[in-house]
């Protein structure tokens, strides 16, 4: 999801450089690396951020022309072409959210696929955040939403039944201020063995 306005932030934050790379482009490669079918980027009419994203062929970027009218209109457009692309299951991201792992995608879209219910979180910092995953039966409902709800509601008929994959209290950071950024600026510039960034390794 990255049609917002960061109306918080006090300026589009998605292009701001973190680590080298726009904030967007860590969550996107996350998804990329573990190892998904698709990856569908949902952003606003403009085309702006489209350059600051990976390149890989199973990157999809859709156009939300009216993304001031809340996410449940991105979702939708998500779970439609999800829907038309055959998916079993939608992985939810959210393109603020730069500390999300790679591993943590996987496990959230596979346990989402074991479970009764068809949903599945992550739980970081004890509390449920982003990823978030719908089986294939949730897509047509998912197809339907607008407004600034997104999914919510369902997750709230689905409570009981949320299967909640443990991650790391980091991966749930999302940046919605300049001290948010400078938070996840210094936790993703950090060193680690081998010179890869820690946060998206399989």
């Amino acid at each position: 999801m990255a049609a917002g306005f960061g109306r918080r932030f006090g300026r589009p934050k998605l292009a701001v450089p973190v680590a080298g790379r726009a904030l967007l482009f860590w969550p996107v490669q996350a998804a990329l690396d573990a190892g998904l079918a698709r990856v569908l980027v949902v952003t606003g009419p403009s085309p702006d951020l489209d350059p600051l994203l990976p390149e890989d062929p199973r990157l999809e970027t859709l156009r939300n022309p009216h993304p001031q009218e809340g996410m449940g209109g991105s979702l939708a457009l998500a779970a439609r072409r999800a829907q038309e692309l055959g998916a079993q299951v939608l992985v939810v991201l959210l393109g603020d959210m730069p500390l999300v792992r790679a591993k943590t995608v996987w496990r959230v879209a596979r346990a989402a696929l074991a479970s009764p219910a068809g949903v599945a979180a992550a739980w970081a910092a004890e509390r449920p955040t982003h990823p978030v995953a719908f089986a294939q039966r949730h897509l047509p409902r998912l197809a339907q939403l607008e407004g600034d709800a997104g999914g919510r509601r369902l997750l709230k008929e689905l409570e009981g039944c949320l299967v909640m994959v443990e991650a790391p209290a980091s991966s749930g950071l999302d940046v919605d201020t300049p001290e948010d950024l400078d938070r996840v600026r210094k936790l993703l510039e950090q060193p680690v063995p081998g010179g890869k960034n820690g946060f998206h390794l399989k």
